[in-house]
């Protein structure tokens, strides 16, 4: 660790006082670094003097929380963001964890951080060598559908470790333009498109968090901000393809050797094989979670097969359990959580991702589902990340989420599918029957317009679940 952070710290001290690090796309705003400096400077002294150890945020993305998190650094702080998305009760819930946290909401943060107070500043450098590193600084929540969210807890230490290894294997560097459109208070908008971006010398492209909405202009906003990286859920890559039926991007995406990678949840066939065909360019799987931070990538140098998440980190370690669960090691492990026993998730050093999973011969982690997620039928395990993958094969079908729903007092096996047209429940089962064997038959079909899917783009499977038992419900 001590050899890696040198090094960090290294890059962190050679980013030039007028390189432009941030971009605001929303306030049409350029900051030098040294300007940004400044602004964390004087905000940090400010929050040193006047704020609480604990600093909880729920506020949109901007510019401005962008400088925020690094002034919560560089003050000592412990920064709490939540999705101002969320409901109501579950902030109300984080909020009572946190009660003596000094609250800022979107007017706070925009009256705080008012840069041409900064302007005047004379401090242009961050004297990073004064930063606690192993320190707490970051609690972020899950997005878990169901029951209270997690709160995960990381040094500073542990996120530019982690952010300087990913950006090594995938060549990240002072060209880098990175356009951020993911949601500032989850783990992906901090360490993927906030701190690696910096840490790499490159630039961070403030866009709108990505919503049907603002997914109108998305593609106007990437030229108008010459981004050349991003990082999409498979939910926002689909409708951003959707958004450009005629493959109007396509020269834009060459000429600036724009590299795209996909996280956050399972990147499926169709959608790769469309997008790559569509624009002749590579996406890059990755795999990571909030505890664990970023654990593999796929690379510029090597073509791997779809279905994989690419090559560990280097200092990345996972066994496998009997059962197929990856364990996963990590020198930047979490420290724990806040509102959850710990040590049900850990053994000895490692972590219990609740993933199943395993390596090709290539050497490249595959992910097969979650653990949780398997079901048992006439004692043979019948994993749902099986049957959507052969599903999939159908060309016209866009989506597929397979769960278990209680009918009758029985668990059945349900199948949910986009597409843009019928299909029959036998023709789908002989299609999964000749691939993995009659133990994995559906027991329900539903096609739907869209899969419910939580904050971060996950498809929300105890909500098909629901709909399904609902269905049947009212029917009987």
């Amino acid at each position: 660790m001590q050899g890696a952070f040198s090094h960090i710290l290294q890059l962190l001290d050679s980013i030039p006082p007028g390189h432009v690090v941030l971009n605001d796309n929303i306030c049409e705003r350029k900051y030098t670094n040294a300007e940004f400096s400044a602004a964390v400077n004087f905000l940090s002294a400010y929050m040193k003097e006047h704020m609480a150890d604990e600093v909880l945020i729920c506020a949109d993305n901007s510019a401005e929380l962008v400088i925020l998190y690094f002034a919560g650094l560089f003050s000592g702080k412990v920064m709490v963001p939540i999705d101002p998305e969320k409901e109501i009760g579950e902030i109300q819930r984080i909020r009572e964890l946190h009660s003596a946290a000094f609250f800022l909401d979107n007017n706070a943060v925009q009256k705080l951080v008012s840069f041409p107070v900064y302007a005047e500043k004379k401090s242009t450098r961050l004297l990073w060598e004064r930063v606690d590193f192993d320190k707490l600084f970051l609690i972020t929540y899950t997005s878990g559908s169901t029951g209270m969210p997690k709160g995960v807890r990381h040094t500073a230490s542990n996120l530019f470790h982690a952010a300087y290894e990913f950006g090594i294997m995938l060549k990240y560097d002072h060209r880098t333009v990175m356009g951020h459109c993911m949601p500032m208070t989850y783990m992906a908008g901090i360490l993927n498109t906030v701190i690696m971006p910096y840490l790499m010398g490159g630039c961070i492209v403030v866009l709108q968090r990505f919503s049907m909405k603002s997914s109108f202009s998305f593609w106007d906003n990437i030229k108008k901000g010459s981004v050349n990286t991003l990082w999409l859920s498979p939910t926002m890559l689909r409708i951003a393809n959707m958004m450009d039926k005629r493959a109007a991007m396509k020269a834009y995406l060459h000429e600036h050797n724009v590299r795209i990678s996909v996280g956050t949840a399972p990147l499926d066939k169709n959608l790769r094989d469309e997008v790559e065909g569509k624009y002749g360019i590579r996406l890059y799987q990755s795999y990571g979670l909030s505890e664990t931070l970023f654990i593999s990538t796929e690379i510029p140098e090597e073509y791997i097969s779809r279905h994989t998440v690419g090559r560990l980190l280097p200092s990345v370690k996972i066994r496998c359990s009997e059962d197929g669960e990856l364990q996963i090691s990590v020198p930047w492990m979490f420290l724990g959580y806040t509102n959850e026993d710990t040590s049900l998730y850990m053994n000895d050093e490692f972590y219990l991702s609740g993933d199943l999973g395993r390596f090709d011969d290539n050497g490249n982690l595959v992910i097969a589902g979650r653990k949780k997620e398997v079901i048992v039928r006439g004692g043979y395990n019948v994993n749902p990340r099986d049957i959507e993958n052969t599903v999939l094969e159908q060309e016209d079908i866009s989506e597929c989420a397979v769960t278990s729903a209680l009918i009758r007092g029985e668990e059945m096996i349900v199948c949910c599918y986009v597409a843009a047209r019928e299909y029959g429940i036998t023709d789908i089962n002989h299609m999964i029957v000749s691939v993995l064997g009659k133990h994995s038959k559906i027991d329900f079909l539903e096609r739907m317009r869209s899969l419910p899917k939580n904050l971060n783009g996950k498809v929300d499977k105890r909500a098909i679940a629901n709909i399904v038992e609902e269905q049947y419900d009212t029917k009987v």
